[in-house]
């Protein structure tokens, strides 16, 4: 059973990874001033297409809260750490809310797309998210 459970979580990623790799990938570069509590984007993600929220600046284990809705159970959103190629968090699995630390710090991705399936059919959804920057632990 555990097989396969891990062979389907590995073929929903490996779908996903292809939706991303064809579409057009839109880039939106995310600043925080110091104080600022978070901004709200409101945009629409089509067929294949994808849009990466690159998080500049993100302090040494600062925390980040990100969150998603959309009028489409099937779109989602992965963020990656600063160094990494592979998501920290996948949105088709965990779920529309992350909550994270970054030790070290750098430029966080929050990559929106859609499930396969629907991307591959050309569909147009609408989407909310909300990234929210969190306290730096004192040193």
């Amino acid at each position: 059973m555990r097989t396969l459970v891990a062979k389907l979580a590995l073929c929903g990623l490996a779908l996903a990874a292809a939706a991303q790799a064809r579409g057009q990938v839109t880039v939106q570069y995310v600043d925080f001033p110091k104080g600022y509590e978070g901004r709200t984007y409101t945009r629409a993600v089509k067929g294949e297409d994808a849009c990466d929220y690159l998080v500049r600046n993100v302090e040494d284990d600062q925390k980040l809260d990100v969150t998603i809705s959309s009028n489409n159970e099937s779109v989602f959103f992965d963020v990656f750490d600063p160094k990494g190629t592979n998501p920290r968090f996948t949105g088709w699995k965990d779920g529309e809310h992350f909550a994270g630390r970054f030790p070290g710090g750098g430029t966080v991705k929050v990559r929106v797309y859609q499930r396969y399936d629907i991307a591959a059919r050309n569909e147009t959804a609408n989407y909310t998210m909300t990234i929210v920057p969190g306290d730096v632990p004192a040193r």
